[in-house]
């Protein structure tokens, strides 16, 4: 769920300070296995706003950019509501309803 929880220091770069719709945000480069992305952070905030990645498929060049926007707190846990999905010339908005975290479960349940 939180990506950054396993990311090792060392295969993250800070690229640059930059703009995504009128907001600043860091430019993180993230390396794994000889291979590249991007992650967006609001510079304000804190919230991831925008993840990049190229993969190879079929021998082109496929660029996935993922926005994520309306985040509300769950919990105490800021979650995106709104994720848009771009990849190479379609785009797909998912919009979450409900947001629901360890309902119904308990610690006796993974004994």
């Amino acid at each position: 769920m939180f990506d950054e929880l396993f990311m090792e220091s060392s295969n993250l770069e800070l690229v640059s300070k930059t703009t995504i719709d009128g907001t600043d945000v860091y430019k993180i480069k993230v390396t794994k296995d000889d291979k590249s992305s991007y992650r967006y952070y609001d510079v304000e905030t804190g919230y991831l706003l925008r993840t990049e990645e190229t993969n190879e498929t079929q021998g082109q060049s496929i660029t996935t950019v993922t926005d994520y926007s309306n985040y509300k707190d769950v919990n105490g846990v800021m979650m995106p509501y709104t994720m848009k999905v771009t990849a190479g010339p379609q785009a797909f908005t998912f919009e979450t309803t409900e947001v629901k975290i360890n309902e119904g479960v308990t610690a006796e349940d993974f004994n």
